[in-house]
């Protein structure tokens, strides 16, 4: 509060001061005449607009359609099996869950990046087509393989918690798979932008 008054104080008068006399044909001016805004709107050229309303356009199907392809590559790996045979195959390997998850995750990651592959190489090439992007192929797919181990990683890990906790407590499994989803959400929010984003 007292610094405020200092600053009201400060900014007062210390005495009169004559304000100007308005000039009469400037004062009728101001009267008759409206002052004029000069405010414009921010618009791209015409042919900037077009490709601006074109990306966003694909943007948007490319969204619809790869949320669609994913349900539809995940339905596949159920209805032809594919993900009861890599569960086999990881139980027939070793007895112990967390091998079985090491098995098993990494053999499933692998078959759904493969087929989601191509649409995320179009991604990519309409970035490099629209100039979102700069990073060229090679650098480009060592990016996607990094993203895809530590993906794999926190998966097995993710993956092995969830089964173990559900085999211990069949009832209240969920509620204790949210407590322990709790301080792993904590823990990414404060480790990948230090440590996992410099790897990209």
């Amino acid at each position: 509060m007292r610094y405020l008054l200092v600053v009201v104080l400060t900014l007062l008068p210390t005495g009169k001061q004559e304000l100007p006399k308005p000039d009469a044909q400037t004062s009728s001016t101001s009267i008759t005449q409206p002052a004029s805004t000069n405010t414009s709107a921010y618009t791209l050229p015409p042919d900037k607009l077009e490709k601006s309303r074109a990306l966003y356009t694909l943007s948007v199907w490319m969204r619809i359609v790869d949320s669609i392809y994913s349900f539809l590559v995940l339905l596949a790996l159920l209805f032809f099996g594919i993900a009861a045979r890599y569960r086999d195959w990881a139980e027939s390997v070793s007895r112990w869950r967390f091998v079985q998850a090491l098995i098993f995750v990494p053999l499933l990651m692998i078959t759904v990046s493969l087929l989601e592959l191509p649409l995320r190489v179009y991604s990519h090439h309409i970035s490099l087509a629209y100039g979102l992007s700069i990073e060229r192929w090679g650098a480009w797919f060592i990016d996607f393989l990094k993203g895809e181990a530590l993906t794999t990683l926190l998966a097995v890990v993710v993956l092995w918690a969830l089964t173990t906790i559900i085999r211990k407590s069949p009832r209240r499994w969920w509620f204790y798979a949210w407590l322990a989803v709790l301080p792993i959400m904590v823990f990414l929010i404060f480790v990948v932008p230090v440590v996992v984003d410099p790897m990209f």
